[in-house]
């Protein structure tokens, strides 16, 4: 959590959220069955258990019931489909924490807002601060490092450690 992943190390959910919103803009075949891919992972958003139905063919080879994970999962894949819903795949991209410190450059109050709402919030109930948190740093084209963030809401036994991380990447 204190640097960053090995490129390497890029989970297969990442790599395969990358072909989605890729097979957008090229003339590769869809991974998904869908061309609606992205917006069925974004509507997890709105599900109170961060899973949509329609999301779960796109990621069932990543997670499962059992998996502590499962939740971080679908909210990782939710967030990437909402910032690449305008924005074609960017690699590498920041850390979230330094991602809206370069946000705070040109909307500081905005930023400082959204970080405030990251760290104060608990495990359980980070989607509406993340979400914010994306579509605004989606609104600026400001790329993430989406392996970090990743292993960042993976890491739910030690969230105040990605919590404080993201405010030393942020204030530091």
């Amino acid at each position: 959590m204190t640097t960053d992943p090995d490129p390497e190390s890029t989970p297969g959910l990442v790599r395969y959220l990358f072909d989605l919103a890729s097979s957008r803009t090229s003339s590769r075949p869809l991974v998904a069955p869908s061309g609606s891919a992205l917006a069925q992972l974004r509507r997890s958003m709105s599900y109170p258990n961060g899973i949509a139905p329609d999301a779960i063919p796109h990621l069932v080879h990543f997670t499962h019931p059992n998996d502590p994970r499962e939740r971080e999962h679908y909210l990782l894949a939710a967030l990437f489909a909402l910032w690449h819903t305008s924005n074609p795949p960017v690699r590498p991209g920041k850390r979230l924490g330094s991602a809206l410190k370069q946000l705070a450059a040109s909307e500081r109050t905005r930023a400082d807002t959204l970080m405030a709402r990251l760290v104060s919030a608990p495990r359980e109930y980070v989607a509406v601060p993340a979400r914010g948190a994306i579509t605004a740093l989606a609104a600026a084209r400001i790329p993430l490092n989406w392996t970090g963030l990743y292993f960042d809401l993976c890491r739910s036994a030690e969230w105040d450690k990605t919590q404080r991380w993201w405010a030393t990447q942020y204030w530091g």
